[in-house]
């Protein structure tokens, strides 16, 4: 028995139907890992986005940041114009003195070390006030007028005068002061009273007025012989070499020393008191203030007459400056006991002397009380 081959055609479409589901299966995968690439493409892009930690503090200085920081908060700058003013020498105001409603909190943000409160003068400045921002303009003013002081005068009949040497001018600040004298009432060759006024005007436009009295006398034949007694006891207790204050020192030791305290003297004029007081060596307060003038000017040395006030009896000494500013100067005898010597002292060395004289001696009150407004300024 013959065997039956297969048919030519069944063999090839069999040969053809299985490559087809191979290639099926591969699609079928291919697909399948697209799918789970793409999907866990998309988890690991999730998943890798970075974490900003709570506790980060820095931002790296290079790249772009995916965080944006939060601004800072800046004051708020205002338009308005704060004004504030003071006279010169004043402190400096707080901050808040430039609100009319003073705020919680205000300072000075500008440097402030260039200010001169001691001239007149105008500066802008910024203060931060309750979180804003301030202009303020701080004005410096001088509305202090000069300070005119001295003494009247006393002359002869036909003697000529410097009525400025008479009197001191003192203001706040620096800069010149203009000083005006009307001596026009004045008759030098008439024997009389006669007024002199000075006029002082500053820098800013302040001004002050003194009216001193300058009395002319008949020529007194006394004055020539005082002079010259006098420059006989500068001769003798004074030389070239030496300073003012040693001047002044050696006068106030000879003045001291050479009068008797009597407890009167010649009071018509300090030419009388001084001519006694060299001819007779003794007086009173009068002789030794009256010696210590005549001998002080004669040695180029400035001083004028101070005068108690309050006292129970007239008490008079002296006002000197011998280039370091005005000190006083009492070179009366003292009392049994009393060691103070009152040679170029303060203001405050003649009100302590004064304050333990009333306590130890009812009778002496105000000693060395007097209107400090009629005397320039004195030294510390």
């Amino acid at each position: 028995m013959k065997r039956r081959l297969p048919d030519p055609k069944t063999i090839t479409v069999r040969k053809i139907k299985k490559p087809l589901m191979i290639q099926a299966v591969v699609a079928w995968s291919l697909l399948l890992l697209f799918i789970v690439v793409v999907i866990g493409s998309l988890i690991w892009t999730r998943f890798r986005e970075p974490v900003i930690s709570e506790t980060q503090t820095a931002l790296p200085t290079t790249g772009q940041s995916d965080t944006t920081p939060e601004p800072a908060t800046e004051p708020q700058i205002t338009d308005i114009l704060l004004i504030k003013t003071i006279e010169v020498g004043s402190d400096l105001p707080d901050a808040k003195e430039f609100f009319p409603d003073p705020p919680i909190t205000a300072s000075y943000t500008t440097d402030l070390t260039g200010l001169n409160l001691d001239q007149p003068g105008e500066y802008s400045i910024e203060i931060r006030a309750d979180d804003r921002l301030y202009t303020g303009k701080l004005q410096v003013v001088d509305m202090t007028p000069p300070v005119i002081t001295g003494s009247n005068l006393t002359i002869t009949v036909g003697e000529t005068v410097s009525y400025r040497k008479h009197v001191t001018v003192e203001d706040n600040c620096e800069g010149p002061v203009r000083l005006e004298i009307d001596n026009s009432q004045v008759i030098t060759n008439v024997p009389g009273e006669y007024d002199v006024i000075f006029l002082a005007t500053d820098a800013a436009g302040n001004s002050s007025s003194l009216i001193l009295q300058v009395t002319v006398l008949e020529p007194d034949p006394r004055r020539e012989a005082v002079f010259a007694m006098a420059d006989e006891v500068l001769a003798r207790i004074t030389n070239e070499q030496m300073s003012k204050r040693d001047k002044a020192w050696a006068i106030f030791q000879w003045t001291n020393r050479s009068i008797s305290y009597t407890g009167n003297a010649e009071k018509s004029s300090t030419l009388a008191g001084a001519y006694d007081g060299f001819k007779f060596r003794r007086g009173d307060c009068f002789t030794y203030y009256a010696l210590s003038e005549i001998l002080l000017t004669r040695a180029g040395i400035d001083n004028m007459r101070i005068t108690r006030v309050g006292g129970n009896t007239d008490h008079y000494w002296n006002l000197v400056n011998c280039g370091d500013g005005w000190y006083h100067f009492d070179a009366s005898e003292r009392r049994s006991g009393d060691t103070f010597v009152p040679f170029m002292k303060n203001d405050a060395a003649m009100a302590e002397y004064t304050e333990k004289t009333a306590a130890a001696f009812p009778d002496k009150i105000n000693y060395y009380t007097f209107d400090p407004s009629l005397y320039p300024e004195r030294g510390q």
